[in-house]
């Protein structure tokens, strides 16, 4: 969480670190995968469907569960290249 705020402050990074009691959660703007912060830490970052093979390919072996947020009628769709993009679970 360190390494998000410092590249927010000297890199000019746009994203930003919320916490509560017992969460937290980092936004970044940048489309590339980082591996996961842990301890009820959710990183959320975007992933354009022109750009989800892309995004996704290098971490195939390493995917597990994606949250999806999408109308009803696109979800079957979203839900395909994300399973082919190597996701275990949506």
């Amino acid at each position: 969480m360190a390494f998000h705020k410092l590249d927010q402050a000297f890199a000019d990074d746009q994203g930003q670190v919320l916490s509560g009691q017992g969460w937290r959660l980092a936004w970044s703007m940048e489309q590339e995968l980082a591996p996961s912060p842990l301890f009820r830490t959710v990183e959320l970052r975007p992933a354009p469907r022109a750009a989800l093979a892309r995004i996704l390919r290098p971490w195939r072996t390493h995917l597990q569960s994606c949250g999806l947020i999408a109308p009803p009628a696109r979800l079957p769709e979203l839900s395909r290249l994300l399973l082919a993009g190597g996701v275990s679970r949506v």
